[in-house]
């Protein structure tokens, strides 16, 4: 199951139908329970201290590619 439950932002998530979802809190979530997607759509976690401080190019994100 996911790690949060339904709230606005994906009532907003849902209605919007992105390509990627990109984020960067975890207030208290370990890194290994972020979330992976949501409602279908690939979630990125982009967190310094969730990617232990290695940066991480947005592009190189499936689906983040343009026209992809």
């Amino acid at each position: 199951s996911p790690p949060y439950p339904p709230n606005p932002l994906t009532e907003v998530i849902e209605a919007a139908r992105p390509d990627l979802i990109v984020y960067g809190h975890l207030h208290g979530v370990p890194p290994e329970r972020a979330l992976r997607h949501w409602a279908g759509i690939p979630a990125h976690l982009v967190a310094a201290d969730g990617l232990r401080f290695r940066p991480r190019l947005l592009l190189d994100l499936p689906s983040a590619a343009p026209g992809s």
